[in-house]
Formats: C-alpha cells, structure tokens, sequence
C-alpha cells in the first residue's frame, strides 16, 4: 500500500493525496499494485533496498510484505499518486504468458513512463473504475498490458510470498475493519481452532490483538488519504465510535494526527 495498506488497500481508481511528508513503518498491503508517483516524490524501503521513486515514474508495491513508505509532497503542492490495484493470480497469468523469467528477486523500479506506457496504465485504470462497463477478462487484458510494460523496462515481482495465517487473518479484518472481531470468530472462519491461531500466529512473532489494530490503522490511513471523509467518518469505518480515541491510536501508530495527513482540520482528528 501506497502509505496504507494497507483496504483493499489499493481500491480501482485510486488516488492518493499527502500533503505533509511522513515516513510509514511497517506498512503492509494484501495485494500487489503498481503506483505512479504525479506529485512529489517516493522513498520505498523493502528487504530488498531502497528506491526513490520521482515524479512521472512507477514502482512495483510487492503485496503481503512489509515495506517502509515516505511520501513527499514537492516544494508547491501535495504528494499525489495513482495507484492500480492487481491479484497474484493476474501477475502470474500474465508473466506465464510472456514468458517472463523470474529467477531473482524482484527488480520493483522506478521506471519513467513513456507514451505507451501512460497511456496502457490510463486504459488499465479506467477499465478497473467501472467494472460494470469492462468484462473480467478485458479488465485482466488491461492489467497485463501495463506489467509487460514494465517487465521491458526491468521492472517485475517476484514469486508470491508464502501465504502465512496473519495474511489470512487481515484478510478477513478487511471484509469488514468496522466489525467488532474475536479471535475465535476469525479462526473459525479460518477453519481452525482459536488456540491453533494464536500458536500461528505467535510463530510469526504476532498476536491477535496487534494485527487487529495495525490492519485498522493501515486501512484508516488509505482512507484518510484517498476519500473525502471526515475524520469521524474513518474512525468509525475502523470500528472506532470514539474520534478522540482513534486520533490517538492513529498518532501512536504513525507519528502524526489523522488530520495531518491531508492538511485539514475535519472531524476534529
């Protein structure tokens, strides 16, 4: 996620606006997605590396793998971005296809859009915004037609991540982060036990409670900063009835107020 993971973290049509530099720790989105920086500047740090994303170029946001996110809105205006969300299963489909070799690991950018390549990731965008308009398969079409842009200039994931049980578990957080979830209602969902889960998950290091509230934070800052919604509004799309009570776990998780992120004063945050 583009400085959210984290909702779908990438909805189709995406645009994310920032209008105060911040670093985001730990960010996690559950799909992959390319990102098009329009305004200001990106600074994406992975296990991989660090790359600086500039204005006009895209970068690979790999999913279900912690990343470190800071945006940069430029000397005169916010950061903004287009993001375009995808699924393992298109990525795959579409490299199989193009016989796209992935023995390494992945080479995720920046790459600077060209003609063909703007104009592949517009009709990719456009088709994903109205998908009553676009059958699956020309939305998928389109999808591909971006990647195989991008895999010419150098830029393609790498294998899927191993589906571990906190990806599972944030998946199910994410039907609905308004939901009041218990551990054993997930597990079920998860056809395991509650006490199977939290052996799962405490393996990775996670417990429950943790991932319940990061998966809620990531997607309140998606939402903060992609829609138009008061702050109260977004507190209580995370299952927050509190908007004082959000704010504050908001700055503990990220540094600043819910309100900062866009540079407004709305629903007191």
């Amino acid at each position: 996620m583009d400085g959210s993971t984290g909702t779908d973290a990438f909805p189709p049509g995406l645009t994310i606006r920032q209008t105060r530099q911040a670093l985001f720790h730990r960010l996690m989105s559950p799909s992959p997605a390319v990102v098009v920086v329009r305004a200001g500047t990106k600074g994406l740090l992975t296990a991989r590396g660090r790359f600086e994303v500039p204005e006009g170029a895209a970068i690979l946001i790999p999913g279900q793998t912690p990343l470190s996110i800071e945006n940069r809105p430029g000397p005169s205006t916010f950061y903004r971005a287009e993001a375009l969300p995808l699924t393992w299963e298109v990525v795959e489909r579409v490299y199989d296809r193009g016989a796209i070799t992935r023995t390494g690991p992945e080479r995720l950018g920046p790459v600077t859009l060209s003609p063909g390549m703007e104009e592949a990731f517009l009709a990719a965008a456009h088709a994903q915004s109205d998908p009553k308009a676009y059958p699956e398969k020309v939305r998928a079409h389109r999808l591909g037609e971006i990647l195989l842009w991008l895999a010419e200039e150098g830029a393609v994931f790498g294998p899927q991540p191993q589906r571990l049980p906190s990806h599972r578990v944030r998946d199910v957080i994410l039907e609905d982060p308004s939901y009041p979830w218990k551990a054993g209602e997930v597990a079920r969902r998860l056809a395991m036990s509650e006490p199977t889960l939290r052996r799962q998950l405490a393996v990775e290091g996670e417990t429950f409670t943790g991932l319940l509230a990061d998966t809620r934070m990531t997607q309140a800052l998606s939402l903060l900063q992609t829609v138009d919604w008061t702050v109260e509004a977004v507190a209580a799309a995370v299952g927050y009835a509190s908007p004082s009570r959000f704010a504050v776990r908001f700055r503990s998780r990220f540094g600043l107020a819910p309100s900062e992120i866009r540079g407004d004063v709305r629903g007191g945050g």
